[in-house]
């Protein structure tokens, strides 16, 4: 009988992160998104060393239930057990499966040539999503070993890939100077900005008590030398010794990364510090629009970003915003936030010592600028890259 072939979505990443009790990223929430889209006209695709895996439409929609409802204890049940042990122990004919379109939304394994021979051999239309080239192009915020291991990544996005998704013009620059310089033809690139679902939460924003009745500011990032959290730290002493009691709070909401070691040790050994400055390893969408909603600001001090959710997520809420001028917050701003040199510590002192202040005239003024603000939904997000995911050639075929 004639059906509508399914789409194809790689959740490994965003499985293998949950089951290790990792917090999730933007790149996971931008799978997660995916899911919710096309998840009635989706099965999952599991990969693991270079072997792929299509999961059946019953097994798929019973993994989509589970992490559409954000129950990540439910992947240690019995049923993903089950699952995994007959999907990585089994070789399935996925021939049907031939010319469907495969959705990669993560970088995670692109660089194994096995994992590329294999779907070339079960010849689905892949579709990538590249979130930046910052291993390739800055090394110096990432491991060692890391910008290779990208660059094959996206050498192999370009060359087997029927398409490219990007997050923002600032990323399709880059891969586009990348192919040249690699001497490859790009196939077709979108560029389709992300977006947040915290404004649409229903759940009343829950504070977290350690935050009560505290004025502080936020920053959302792993915490890692490309994020600048140095930067913040330095201030941080700075206006506890010139403010005293009267100092805001600082809250770090993220993991631990790499190759912060100087970020740690003051985190963790400097007695000042210690005193204004709140780490939140985790949280739930809840905890974390509450901590975003009752902050003085959003601070998002970055040397480098593919795209920069979390400014959008702060923006979308109505929650002012202080961030690095780096180009792809300019383009995703919309003007409003206020753009500071990432070396330039005596302006981000000052700025976020007047944000600090109760009647900041710097802070309404930006609050009038996010009346302007239009808001990137999600289905924009969908509507932009609806020409790659279903082009009319792929609609009706025999696939079950």
């Amino acid at each position: 009988m004639t059906t509508q072939k399914p789409i194809l979505i790689e959740i490994s990443r965003l499985i293998f992160r949950l089951i290790k009790g990792k917090t999730i990223t933007g790149i996971d929430r931008v799978t997660l998104a995916y899911i919710k889209h096309y998840a009635k006209h989706a099965q999952a695709v599991l990969s693991y060393k270079g072997s792929v895996h299509i999961l059946t439409q019953v097994q798929s929609e019973k993994l989509f239930q589970i992490l559409c409802q954000n129950q990540p204890k439910l992947l240690h049940s019995s049923f993903f057990n089950v699952l995994t042990e007959y999907v990585f122990k089994n070789e399935s004919d996925y021939s049907q499966y031939a010319g469907c379109v495969y959705l990669n939304l993560n970088h995670k394994g692109i660089e194994s040539k096995s994992y590329i021979r294999k779907i070339q051999q079960l010849q689905l239309k892949t579709v990538f999503f590249v979130h930046d080239l910052i291993p390739v192009n800055y090394p110096e915020y990432c491991r060692a070993q890391e910008q290779a291991k990208h660059a094959l990544r996206i050498r192999h996005m370009l060359q087997v890939g029927h398409a490219i998704i990007v997050n923002s013009a600032f990323t399709k620059a880059e891969l586009l100077q990348f192919a040249q310089t690699q001497k490859l033809t790009a196939p077709p690139i979108t560029v389709a900005l992300l977006s947040s679902d915290l404004h649409h939460l229903l759940a009343p924003p829950k504070l977290l008590p350690v935050l009560q009745h505290k004025k502080y500011f936020v920053v959302l990032a792993t915490i890692e030398a490309r994020k600048n959290h140095l930067l913040l730290l330095q201030i941080w002493q700075r206006l506890i010794q010139q403010l005293g009691k009267d100092a805001p709070y600082l809250v770090l909401v993220g993991q631990r990364g790499w190759e912060a070691d100087q970020v740690f040790n003051l985190l963790d050994r400097c007695e000042l510090v210690k005193r204004r400055v709140i780490e939140c390893s985790s949280s739930c969408d809840v905890e974390l629009k509450a901590t975003l909603l009752n902050a003085q600001a959003l601070l998002f001090p970055s040397f480098v970003e593919g795209f920069g959710l979390p400014l959008v997520e702060a923006l979308s809420l109505g929650v002012p915003v202080i961030a690095s001028d780096i180009g792809v917050f300019r383009e995703i701003g919309q003007g409003v936030p206020e753009f500071i040199d990432t070396l330039d510590t005596k302006l981000w002192y000052d700025m976020i010592l007047e944000y600090n202040k109760n009647a900041s005239l710097l802070r309404q003024d930006q609050l009038l600028r996010m009346k302007h603000y239009q808001h990137w939904e999600w289905q924009d997000h969908f509507n932009a890259i609806q020409h790659v995911i279903e082009p009319e050639e792929l609609v009706e075929a025999e696939c079950h």
